[in-house]
């Protein structure tokens, strides 16, 4: 029995150690917002900007296979998202911290009725973190959902390791 106890205890504690915090929508129509879990990621490529257009690409490429609307970028979110993810590298781990204050501020600049956020970190490629979203029924929900805008900030900690933050809003 010992010797099952070990591994299992290795695995949970990776587990607990790649997920991150929940994720919060916002919807400005009803003024309500719930929970969606979340999943963290891993990271890990050379050109951040280069990984920010390809998660772009994959996410309006997957929606036109759904025969869904492609996301236009909003450089209101960006904003944000670029603040939010050098905020998680502050902390040394993923979070939706301030969401709705995130949410709040894009609302200011842009006509806004919900806006959804995703988070990763420690992903290699802009698909390995992508693809870890779809796998995720929370995450591929703001992919997939109803939005129009989306924006996608990647940076690097200290130690190379990216940390991701993806907001989307219609």
């Amino acid at each position: 029995m010992k010797k099952f106890l070990l591994p299992i205890a290795i695995v949970l504690t990776v587990l607990m150690n790649t997920s991150c915090s929940k994720e919060t929508v916002i919807n400005f129509e009803d003024d309500s917002a719930y929970e969606l879990g979340s999943i963290e990621a891993e990271a890990g490529a050379d050109n951040q900007v280069d990984i920010e257009k390809a998660i772009l690409a994959l996410t309006n490429e997957h929606r036109l296979a759904m025969n869904s609307n492609e996301l236009d970028f909003s450089p209101a979110a960006y904003e944000e998202a670029n603040n939010h993810t050098d905020y998680m590298i502050s902390k040394g781990k993923l979070s939706h911290d301030k969401f709705q204050e995130r949410a709040y501020k894009i609302s200011t600049k842009v006509k806004v009725k919900q806006v959804a956020e995703n988070v990763a970190r420690h992903y290699d490629t802009a698909q390995e973190a992508f693809e870890h979203w779809l796998g995720s029924p929370d995450h591929r929900r703001s992919i997939e959902g109803n939005y129009t805008h989306t924006a996608i900030s990647v940076k690097v900690d200290k130690n190379g390791k990216f940390y991701y933050t993806q907001l989307f809003y219609r």
